[in-house]
């Protein structure tokens, strides 16, 4: 993350002038950084100035550094695909050896691969997962679809771009033509589908960029931003800007925030025997800031604390678990939720921050949605593998010695309450779950092959096919 990226590089220029190391040699590298320091940092890598980066992502593609010896992995990605990636980085100077630690962190997954590592060498790279007929996706590419073909598509371009998005190009081609004569390009932000992008200003000097997104969370009034070598405080907003004011090194900002869910549409969806039904469809996803806590980390003690009241809500696409007519303990099905957390990154290949999940304790319902705006296929593809995602989570927790869950099986890294999540209730509902939900193997196979809408008779239980909304 970028806030992990900021940390380890303060600490490390700490340790290393206590040392008696060069602390100049050493930066941090993510995006939201100027296009300026960036260049700054990479040319300070090609030349020598700099001899260790802490990275995100952000250094994953399309830089090629030769001297770039050591890669460390701080966690592993998720996916293997991006873990290669990430390995490519050293080792382009074919002259010497290159060299790749992994750093396991206390999680299920970077536990089941420091123990396993032939399990990540030998595999080989993610299907990649992309829901090409969703609709919002498709309304985002349109625009330069129509622009770079000169609003001419042939029959034969539906080979390319498949049925869904050739009709959709044809119906807003017939009868239409560009308004002004002018040059014109649509635009996109490489940082991904957010509406808008602000400015992060000290004075009148741009210091970095945020989405809207991480606004909400990471730049409320009063929020603390590191930003290389300097703090700052986040003290007002503007028209796509965030003031920034210089504040001391060794403060922080705690935030507290809840989330709440709603369903709007579905989708697609199953019943099992009216105990269990699946779904996959679009919801709503209801984010409260709550205030925060100002922190001195010299003596970890609190300064400050503002309370706040701020929602934000925002549309995703979610696939969820509904447990019908029964009540179930409330730390089981958060057992479950976590369940599916784990095990989902074993099953659909993303990215850790691609998702979340939200459990529902009066409904019985267990969400797993997309924290990108209009999802991009992992949660349809959860309505077909979701009982693969569920028995990888029961074998994670199960090879755990733990007895009450921890954070190598299914407590998430966050956790606060231990309490909150009872492993062995959460098994005992977990394999209920799959048992009332077994069917033939092979209509199961041609349900997760994406056949819809068919009933199926086994062990005397019924599936009954979810009607779509729309």
């Amino acid at each position: 993350s970028r806030k992990f990226a900021e940390d380890c590089y303060k600490t490390a220029q700490k340790q290393a002038r206590d040392h008696k190391f060069n602390s100049e040699e050493i930066a941090p590298y993510r995006s939201g950084y100027t296009t300026e320091e960036r260049r700054k940092i990479e040319s300070g890598l090609r030349e020598g100035k700099y001899r260790l980066i802490f990275s995100t992502n952000a250094l994953e593609l399309g830089i090629d550094i030769g001297k770039l010896d050591i890669v460390i992995l701080a966690g592993f990605p998720d996916s293997v695909l991006s873990a290669w990636q990430r390995i490519g980085r050293a080792g382009r100077n074919w002259q010497q050896e290159a060299y790749v630690i992994f750093y396991a962190l206390n999680n299920a997954v970077d536990k089941f691969y420091a123990d396993n590592m032939e399990a990540f060498i030998d595999k080989p790279l993610d299907e990649i997962t992309i829901g090409v007929d969703n609709q919002e996706i498709m309304e985002r590419h349109l625009p330069f679809l129509l622009h770079e073909s000169k609003r001419k598509i042939s029959e034969s371009d539906k080979d390319i771009l498949g049925e869904t998005f050739y009709n959709l190009a044809n119906s807003n081609i017939r009868g239409t033509s560009p308004v002004s004569s002018k040059p014109y390009y649509p635009g996109l932000s490489i940082r991904g589908g957010s509406s808008s992008i602000y400015k992060m200003m000290y004075g009148n000097n741009e210091v970095g960029m945020m989405s809207d997104a991480q606004v909400f969370k990471e730049a409320y009034i009063g929020a603390i931003y590191h930003h290389i070598s300097s703090t700052y405080k986040v003290i007002s907003h503007g028209n796509n800007e965030i003031n920034l004011e210089k504040t001391e090194s060794y403060f922080i900002s705690e935030p507290a925030f809840s989330t709440q869910i709603h369903a709007e549409e579905i989708h697609d969806g199953f019943r099992f025997d009216e105990k269990i039904s699946v779904y996959y469809g679009c919801v709503t996803i209801f984010d409260s800031f709550w205030g925060y806590k100002l922190i001195d980390k010299r003596h970890d003690t609190i300064i400050d604390e503002q309370k706040n009241n701020n929602t934000k809500a925002s549309k995703a696409h979610a696939f969820w678990i509904k447990i019908e007519n029964r009540e179930v303990l409330e730390n089981a099905l958060t057992a479950i939720e976590n369940m599916f957390r784990v095990g989902a990154m074993f099953v659909i290949p993303s990215d850790r921050y691609d998702t979340s999940t939200y459990c529902k304790q009066g409904d019985c319902e267990i969400y797993f949605y997309e924290n990108y705006n209009g999802g991009i296929g992992i949660s349809e593809k959860a309505l077909t593998t979701w009982r693969q995602i569920l028995q990888k989570g029961i074998q994670i927790a199960l090879d755990c010695s733990c007895e009450k869950g921890c954070p190598k099986c299914i407590h998430p890294p966050r956790l606060k309450d231990a309490k909150m999540i009872d492993k062995k209730e959460g098994l005992i509902l977990a394999k209920e779950i799959i048992k009332v939900t077994q069917i033939e193997n092979e209509r199961y196979d041609k349900i997760s092959n994406g056949w819809k809408n068919i009933t199926t008779h086994s062990s005397g239980l019924l599936t009954q096919p979810i009607i779509s909304k729309n």
